[in-house]
């Protein structure tokens, strides 16, 4: 599977994409050791267990910078996918952007009735074809920040410094 990065013009894999945002993760968070699920299909990317918190990940990486958009969206499937696999009790959003910054969401408390239908490409792999997806806006300013590269805590700012 090809995914197109418009970053450099070119197309890259469906599995380097996923890898990439693996390799971020643990990067933006280097004091966890995340163990990761196989890059197709999953459900989520990665899962960990943290004193009394069992926590499963969904990793996305954006081809454009944070402050280009002030909400990042979450297919609400996908939410519901996570929220199926009982064995975890807590869900985390992450979203790597181009200007090294990496934005986390707790999806605890969200609810999923407060949706809206999207069109979208059909899958992050295929953006030939479109279709409607509801979808949930996750506001930026309700996100933690990390540097992608070091993890430092870092805010975001509305226009590039």
């Amino acid at each position: 599977m090809q995914i197109f990065d418009n970053r450099n013009n070119y197309c890259k894999s469906f599995y380097a994409y996923e890898i990439e945002g693996r390799n971020k993760l643990a990067t933006a968070l280097p004091h966890i050791k995340w163990n990761f699920t196989e890059p197709e299909f999953s459900t989520y990317d990665a899962y960990v267990s943290v004193r009394d918190k069992e926590i499963c990940v969904e990793i996305k990486t954006r081809t454009f910078e944070s402050y280009q958009f002030d909400t990042c969206f979450l297919e609400v499937d996908k939410l519901f996918r996570m929220r199926q696999e009982t064995q975890f009790n807590t869900l985390v959003y992450v979203a790597h952007y181009t200007n090294n910054k990496t934005a986390f969401w707790n999806l605890e408390n969200i609810d999923i009735t407060k949706f809206q239908p999207v069109r979208c490409p059909d899958s992050t792999a295929n953006y030939n074809e479109t279709k409607f997806k509801d979808i949930i806006n996750l506001p930026l300013d309700q996100a933690q920040w990390r540097y992608t590269d070091s993890g430092e805590k870092t805010q975001q700012f509305k226009y590039p410094l």
